[in-house]
């Protein structure tokens, strides 16, 4: 052991020694930040509770002062006259708004309509370019009347002495009793509205309203919430603090940033610009949140947000807010807090000596544990001892250490169970994905098993050379059995199941018998106008009619009995499907309606005119589907099957030119292509390395020994033995399988025939077939998985000593 491995174990217990320590530091300089954080955010409650109560002071001494000036105005005698305002109402007015800044504008309402309001130029600069007023204008007089049948809206431009400088007409439908103020004003109280923005100020404000006594005119007040802001902006906050006023609904009534309303038509009232952050409409209203402090995220920032009630009154309902940065308000806090941090950086670095010389009681007991440990490491469980040491915890880790030896042995073996149970879970679902597959890859597995079985007991050549030298060999090939069908899991269950030629989803055949329906019934039609244009002759037409549905009964019987796919064509067959393709019929629909995008993609430009001329049977351009773009790519420079031009071909002609069984060529591939995607997905898998070998297991059983199989054309030489066993087994539960679409379950006897030839062909092993035969397998794969009718023969002589190796029959081994 180098002295830098000791060190190694020394260091991971000084870090152990030093994380312990920071946890503790950590944990009080985190209790201290919350009590700081805790002070912190109490004050600036406090704060902020202080500044809304003297906002609501303000804001009810301002209510309260313009209420009282309202009421005495509606009393001041002599304001109007004759359902208009009197001369010396408007010094009145004047008066009272240069001793009120607050006050926008006065006017007066009347029942007939008309309107008078004199508006102070000096509350706001922006009036001014917003009314078209001069520097040298203090006040505009606004008065709305009829003017014969017209409605005018005139603006009287004066100066401070009130001399008129300019008068501006224009026409208006305003109408002043139909407005909110005036119709809800009354004599008694004065009407105040809810805060809105003043068309001409583009700033909010309210309205106070009163009926004047004994009359049906209406006095209100505008005024403005600048000043508000004003105050508010001097409210002792920090700088960075947002201050708001507003209503429930978010309406802005003043604040300390810069409002931007938007522009409203004059006869229209205007709303306030709404809060900017949703959070502060959220909590408005909410009695359990409110006057309270809430942290919040905005635009990325935390930031604590402030909301209180400032008016009781159900009809107000204005709240008073705070938005500021969590910064501004623990900065304090996080000062103490950086403060602590370097402090207790300061003292981990003196103690860290210390720490490194109370480790070595620890360090050596630790060393003996490692190396068991890797002795656990190299599955060498059994050879694990008990390391004792004088430190109960590292004594009880060795313990501890020995019991863990033992659990992953267990363990290893429950896993290796699990494996097994997946594997043949999906086996069992690719055989459940077809109802004519069976269960083929869970008996080829079994039957493959045997065999090998057979051949490790096997005294005699070539098997007294062949064992399986570990049980993990063994599992090796019996997982690449299981999962020798795994690449069928992608293969089209409607090419698996494929019962007839024309099959595809569904079988074509009834469009076929619907053709010869169409010419059934043309025909019919013919005969019936010959015989209205030549009725003497109707019994010729009838017995013409008669030889051409008998002809139609037998085409489509030999249409439908070649689409079966049990016998094998001959050319004369091949010519009459073509002879039988030329027969036309006449279409009138448009045979692109009701068409995907995908399938209309294949169909011809333009399209052919209607009525259209159609063959009986016919190839199709639409009938050629393409590669997808990605199936060249995923070819594998080892897989010698050949790629067939088109993916699908469903042309009509073509299918039913197969010369035997169902599937076309392009079919037949991807059939055979589940090899390539049990290669292509197993490889893929991290097997350990004892398990490596079973990709090569699933994906050979179609390969055979002259080198003509697939995908890959493996020749004797390439192939194992377990890889031969495989194959074989592929075969014979393949032909014995009574659950296919396509063929009945052969017999014994003739499967064996089958296998006896390709034997002789050298397509398959002939050791491996004598071994079948002779050991006993085949008879008990047989009584366990066949129907009795198919076990027709006991007696295997006859099929014997076909191998290129003579396999001598032992006693015990024999059926």
């Amino acid at each position: 052991m180098t002295p830098r491995k000791k060190l190694s174990i020394r260091v991971t217990v000084v870090f152990a020694l030093v994380v312990l320590t920071l946890i503790m530091v950590s944990i009080a300089i985190g209790l201290q930040y919350y009590f700081s954080r805790k002070m912190a955010t109490e004050y600036a409650l406090g704060q902020y509770q202080l500044s809304a109560a003297a906002t609501r002071d303000y804001l009810k001494s301002m209510d309260k002062q313009t209420i009282q000036l309202t009421k005495i105005l509606s009393r001041y005698p002599g304001i109007i006259q004759r359902d208009w305002i009197h001369p010396n109402g408007r010094p009145v007015f004047a008066e009272v708004l240069k001793t009120n800044p607050l006050l926008y504008a006065i006017y007066i309402g009347f029942s007939n309509g008309d309107f008078y309001e004199l508006v102070n130029l000096d509350t706001n600069s922006k009036v001014r370019s917003l009314l078209n007023a001069t520097p040298d204008d203090r006040w505009v007089e606004i008065t709305v009347r009829n003017h014969g049948t017209r409605r005018i809206r005139q603006f009287d431009y004066y100066n401070d002495a009130f001399v008129l400088r300019t008068t501006r007409k224009e026409p208006s439908d305003y109408d002043a009793g139909k407005r909110l103020w005036f119709t809800h004003a009354s004599e008694q109280t004065v009407y105040k509205t809810q805060p809105y923005l003043f068309q001409h100020l583009q700033a909010p404000g309210q309205t106070y309203a009163i009926k004047m006594p004994g009359t049906r005119s209406v006095l209100a007040i505008d005024i403005t919430f600048s000043s508000l802001s004003e105050y508010i902006s001097d409210l002792p906050l920090s700088r960075e603090s947002e201050i708001y006023l507003y209503q429930s609904n978010g309406q802005i009534n003043a604040s300390n940033q810069k409002i931007l309303p938007e522009k409203k038509s004059y006869d229209i009232d205007p709303i306030p610009k709404s809060v900017p952050y949703s959070r502060l409409i959220e909590i408005a209203g909410q009695k359990a949140l409110e006057n309270q402090l809430h942290k919040t995220v905005i635009n990325g920032k935390d930031h604590f947000v402030f909301v209180t009630l400032l008016d009781p009154d159900p009809s107000s309902r204005e709240y008073f807010a705070v938005v500021v940065p969590s910064r501004q308000v623990l900065a304090d806090c996080l000062e103490r807090l950086k403060t602590s941090i370097l402090i207790t950086i300061a003292c981990m670095i003196l103690l860290l000596p210390l720490c490194w010389l109370f480790a070595t009681p620890v360090v050596n007991p630790i060393k003996r544990l490692a190396a068991e440990n890797r002795k656990i490491k190299h599955r060498q469980y059994d050879e694990v001892t008990l390391c004792s040491s004088v430190i109960k915890e590292i004594h009880d880790l060795a313990i501890s250490l020995v019991d863990m030896s033992e659990a992953i042995q267990q363990h290893e073996q429950q896993q290796a169970d699990l494996m097994d149970a997946v594997i043949q879970t999906i086996a069992r679902a690719i055989d459940d994905k077809s109802p004519y597959t069976g269960q083929h890859c869970a008996r080829v597995p079994e039957l493959a098993l045997m065999m090998v079985r057979a051949a490790d007991q096997s005294n005699t050549p070539p098997f007294d050379r062949f064992s399986f030298h570990s049980k993990d060999q063994l599992r090796e090939f019996q997982i690449g059995a299981w999962l020798h069908d795994c690449g069928k899991i992608i293969t089209p269950e409607h090419i698996m199941n494929k019962g007839t030629k024309l099959e595809t989803i569904y079988n074509r055949i009834h469009e076929i018998r619907m053709r010869f329906e169409v010419l059934w019934r043309d025909a019919q039609i013919q005969t019936l106008e010959k015989e209205l244009a030549e009725p003497e002759k109707n019994r010729q037409w009838e017995e013409e009619l008669a030889d051409t549905r008998q002809t139609l009964q037998t085409d489509f019987s030999f249409i439908a009995g070649i689409n079966i796919g049990a016998e094998k064509l001959s050319e004369a067959d091949l010519e009459r499907i073509k002879t039988l393709a030329a027969i036309t019929w006449e279409r009138h629909f448009d045979d692109r309606l009701g068409l995907s995008p995908q399938e209309t993609s294949l169909y011809p430009d333009p399209p052919s005119a209607l009525p259209a001329t159609e063959h009986l049977l016919s190839d199709q351009p639409w009938h050629l589907i393409p590669h997808p773009a990605k199936s060249s790519a995923n070819r594998r420079p080892e897989i010698k099957m050949s790629l067939p031009a088109y993916d699908q071909n469903l042309g009509e002609i073509h299918n039913l030119s197969i010369p035997s069984g169902t599937l076309t060529p392009e079919e037949r591939y991807k059939i055979n292509g589940h090899v390539i995607s049990t290669l292509r997905m197993l490889e893929q898998l991290p097997f350990p390395k004892e398990m490596t070998k079973i990709p090569r297991y699933a994906a050979t059983h179609h390969e055979v020994l002259n080198g003509t199989g697939y995908p890959r054309q493996l020749t004797a030489k390439d192939l194992s033995l377990p890889e031969r066993i495989i194959g074989v087994a592929d075969i014979f539960e393949a032909l014995t399988a009574a659950d296919r679409p396509y063929k009945k379950a052969k017999k014994i006897s003739e499967a064996l025939e089958i296998l006896q030839d390709m034997v002789e062909k050298n397509l398959i092993d002939g050791d491996v077939f004598d071994l079948f035969l002779t050991s006993g397998v085949c008879m008990e794969y047989a009584r366990r998985y066949l129907a009795p009718e198919l076990i027709d023969v006991e007696d295997f002589s006859r099929y014997l000593n076909s191998g290129t190796q003579k396999i001598r029959i032992h006693p015990t081994k024999s059926c």
